[in-house]
């Protein structure tokens, strides 16, 4: 009977040991997924989003009577993300934006570049045309992002506060 005791002292260490590394995998995947922003997102409504009134900016008219240097809009968005085991971001951006009436104004596609580190992600929209616009995201959860976009190069400011989902 002692005999057999160290021939069933390996068999339980490795039996142990399969059974604490299995969920330890587990849950590493499981952090790995979480972070992982791949995919298409969007906006499930249009949301509002402040730019000036400029001469730069015909879709702005001036509001005289509330002396607000800014207009209202309102936009969609669609971000197809593809991030690379580093943490970069690439993918593109496809948006419209709409008047205050919901009017249908401008539409464009543009390159997005970023990055995440944990749950907080930067992507810049380096579009040449347009504003720059920077994105400064929190990833809520494996499927809502939220954040601001501002822009930091072209003719007008922006500001804007928006949720994406991602398509499943």
């Amino acid at each position: 009977m002692k005999k057999s005791i160290p021939l069933y002292l390996p068999l339980c260490f490795l039996l142990l040991l399969t059974t604490c590394i299995s969920p330890l995998i587990q849950a590493t995947e499981k952090e790995a997924e979480v972070n992982n922003v791949t995919g298409t997102w969007y906006t499930n409504k249009k949301f509002s989003y402040l730019v000036d009134r400029s001469e730069n900016q015909p879709f702005a008219a001036p509001n005289i009577r509330e002396k607000v240097p800014f207009h209202e809009r309102y936009m969609t968005v669609e971000w197809q993300l593809v991030q690379r085991p580093d943490g970069i971001i690439t993918g593109t951006s496809k948006w419209t934006s709409y008047d205050k009436n919901k009017k249908k104004l401008l539409e464009g596609t543009d390159i997005l570049l970023g990055g995440i580190n944990h749950d907080r992600i930067i992507i810049t929209d380096t579009s040449d045309r347009n504003s720059q616009l920077i994105f400064d995201f929190t990833l809520d959860d494996n499927n809502n992002m939220s954040g601001f976009g501002y822009n930091i190069i072209g003719p007008k400011e922006i500001m804007m506060r928006f949720e994406l989902v991602r398509k499943k």
